[in-house]
Parts: structure tokens; sequence; C-alpha cells
């Protein structure tokens, strides 16, 4: 394992599944933010945390995009480290909402 983590291909794979959630996270957040400054949406008819958990959902799909991205160029260290990102994001996920979805 100690040499997966040195291994370049996979942290840059790792580095980009990491930091790809999180953008697309910030970038709904703040259209959401928008909009609702300017009257468009609301919140107020759904479950508490809705627009947060979907959109940290979104945020962890985009990693979809990723995986078949690199699936393309045979990258097997880079998919490694895109799925290890995806499965840490997904076990946050399930920590912070397991309440309120359940």
């Amino acid at each position: 394992m100690n040499k997966l983590f040195k291994d370049p291909v996979f942290r840059k794979g790792l580095i980009r599944a990491l930091l790809l959630p999180l953008l697309i996270f910030a970038l709904l957040n703040g259209l959401y933010y928008l909009l609702e400054q300017a009257g468009w949406v609301s919140d107020a008819d759904f479950r508490p945390n809705f627009r947060l958990r979907t959109t940290a959902l979104v945020g962890i799909a985009a990693n979809a995009f990723l995986l078949n991205r690199l699936k393309g160029r045979n990258s097997l260290p880079a998919l490694r480290g895109v799925v290890l990102a995806t499965s840490f994001y997904v076990l946050l996920w399930v920590v912070f909402f397991i309440k309120t979805v359940l």
C-alpha cells in the first residue's frame, strides 16, 4: 500500500478526485445562494438540509466523470485514487446525513 501512495499517477488521480467534488459543491451552493437572493428559488417546502445533501451528492457524483475519463486512458493507479477518494466522500456523506435521510 505504501508503494501505491508513492506513485505519482495515483496521487494525481487522488488529488483530482478530492478537489473536483469540492469545486462542484462550492459552485452549486454559490449558484443556489445567488438564485435565492434573486427570489427565484426557495427551500421552504423541502426537508431539512435538502439542498446541502443534494449538492454534496452531485459533487460526489462528479467523480464518475473522472472515472470515465481515466478508464479510457487505461490508467489503473489513477482510477484507484479516484475510487479511494469517492469512497471517502460517500462515507462522510453517510456519517453527516444518516439521521436526516432515515
